[in-house]
C-alpha cells in the first residue's frame, strides 16, 4: 500500500504520467490508496485496482475514438470498429453488463457509478493533449482454467451462456442503436479490409471466394432472421481465456465487444475457441457445452446447421482483421502466421465445395474440415 498522500502504489512498468491518469481516474469513483497492478496494455488499457480496505476492482482506460457519433447514431455497423471505444457504446455495453447480472444472478463484472452517478468517466491530466474515458468494475473472483478445462466447467459455461442469451430475448434494449452490430455487414460490408486491399493478398479467383461466400452468408442470415429468439445482446468474444470458475459457478469476463448479433455467434465462437486451443478433446469438450447450453435454451430444430456459415464468417472477419495490419503495417505480435490468408482462403472452397454437409451440424462434418473451420 502506498502512503497517506492517497497515491496509487508506483510500480516499474507504471510511467508517471499514467500513474497520475490512474490516480485521476479512480478519483472519479471516490477511491484513494489504492494499488495499481497493469493487466493489459493496447488501445484499452486494463488495471488491478485493490482499495485499502481489501477490495478489488478493474479499472479500464480508453483510446479515444475518431468516428463521428452521430455517424454512428445513423449507422452502428460503424461501432464494430473504433466506434467500439465511444462513451456511447461504452456506456450501452456496461448498462447492460449491470442489468444482466442485477437480474440473473449471473457472475459478471458489475460496472461501478462515478461520484456524479455516470457509468463512463472522463479524465485528463497535465502533460496529456486530450481526454480519456474510463470504466471501474468490480472485480470478479475465480480461477481460470483455459488450459486445462473440463466437461464440467464446459457445462458451466454452456448453462452461462443460455441463461445471457435468455436474458437479451426477454429483455429487449430501449436503446440498441448505441450497441455494435455483429451482422453480415461485419465482415462483408463496403467497407470491409477485404475488399479494400485484398488484391494485395488475393487473386481474382481467390476473391471471388469471399463474394460467393459473402452472398452464401447473406442468404443464411436472412433465412435466420432477426427476431428475439435468435438474435439479441451477445458477448461476441467467448474464449476461455474470458472465463472464471468460482464456488461452482461460471463467470465471464470482458464484455467489451458485446453488442447485437446473433446467438449462434457466441456459440460458435466458443467452438472456434475449443478446436484451436484443445483438438484433440474438442468433441468432448464441445458436447458438455452443448449439453449445458441446451438443458437451460434448447436449440431450434436445424440451427446446428447454421453453425458452418458462422464458421464461415468468422473466418472471413479474421482475415479482415490480418489484411487491416498487414496493410497498414500494424504491430508484428498482432499478425498471424503468414500462412493464415492462403490456408483462410483454401478453408473457404473446401466449405463451399460443402455447403450442402454443413446442416448436418460442426460436429457432423468429415473430421479434417470440422478442425480446420475451427482453427483458422
Amino acid at each position: 500500500m502506498s502512503g497517506g498522500r492517497g497515491t496509487l502504489e508506483e510500480t516499474r512498468t507504471i510511467k508517471p504520467l499514467t500513474r497520475r491518469l490512474c490516480e485521476g481516474a479512480l478519483g472519479l469513483y471516490g477511491l484513494r490508496d489504492a494499488h495499481l497492478e497493469p493487466l493489459v496494455g493496447g488501445f484499452v488499457e486494463v488495471y488491478l485496482v485493490r482499495t485499502a480496505d481489501g477490495e478489488d476492482f478493474v479499472l479500464r482506460l480508453y483510446g479515444l475514438s475518431h468516428v463521428d457519433e452521430a455517424a454512428m447514431r445513423e449507422d452502428p455497423r460503424l461501432r464494430t470498429g473504433p466506434g467500439l471505444r465511444s462513451p456511447d457504446t461504452i456506456h450501452a455495453q456496461l448498462s447492460w453488463v449491470a442489468s444482466l447480472g442485477r437480474e440473473t444472478g449471473l457472475l459478471v463484472p458489475e460496472p461501478m457509478l462515478t461520484s456524479e452517478g455516470s457509468l463512463v468517466g472522463r479524465v485528463s491530466v497535465e502533460g496529456m493533449q486530450t481526454e480519456r474515458h474510463c470504466a471501474l468494475l468490480r472485480w470478479v473472483p475465480g480461477l481460470h482454467r483455459a488450459k486445462d478445462p473440463s466437461p464440467e466447467d464446459l457445462s458451466l459455461l454452456g448453462s452461462f451462456v443460455a441463461r445471457m442469451h435468455d436474458h437479451s430475448e426477454r429483455h429487449p434494449l430501449p436503446e440498441p442503436v448505441a450497441l455494435p452490430r455483429w451482422d453480415h455487414s461485419w465482415p462483408f460490408g463496403d467497407s470491409a479490409p477485404l475488399w479494400e486491399e485484398g488484391q494485395r493478398f488475393y487473386s481474382e479467383e481467390e476473391m471471388g471466394v469471399f463474394v460467393e461466400t459473402a452472398r452464401h452468408s447473406k442468404e443464411i442470415l436472412e433465412e435466420l432472421g432477426e427476431g428475439a429468439d435468435v438474435f439479441g445482446v451477445i458477448h461476441r468474444d467467448l474464449k476461455l481465456d474470458n472465463v472464471v470458475f468460482h464456488r461452482g459457478k461460471a463467470g465471464v469476463l470482458d464484455f467489451d465487444a458485446c453488442g447485437l448479433g446473433h446467438y449462434l455467434l457466441d456459440l460458435c465462437r466458443v467452438r472456434r475457441n475449443l478446436t484451436s486451443t484443445h483438438p484433440n478433446r474438442l468433441r468432448e469438450l464441445w458436447n458438455a457445452f452443448m449439453g449445458g447450453y441446451e438443458a437451460t435454451r434448447p436449440l431450434p430444430e436445424g440451427h446446428r446447421g447454421y453453425f458452418g456459415t458462422f464458421a464461415a464468417i468468422q473466418t472471413v472477419a479474421a482475415v479482415n482483421r490480418q489484411v487491416a495490419l498487414l496493410a497498414t503495417g500494424g504491430p508484428r505480435k498482432k499478425t498471424r502466421d503468414p500462412r493464415f490468408l492462403s490456408n483462410a482462403v483454401g478453408l473457404l472452397k473446401r466449405m463451399s465445395a460443402n455447403w450442402a454437409l454443413l446442416p448436418l451440424g460442426m460436429q457432423e462434418l468429415p473430421y479434417k474440415l470440422g478442425a480446420v473451420i475451427g482453427a483458422a
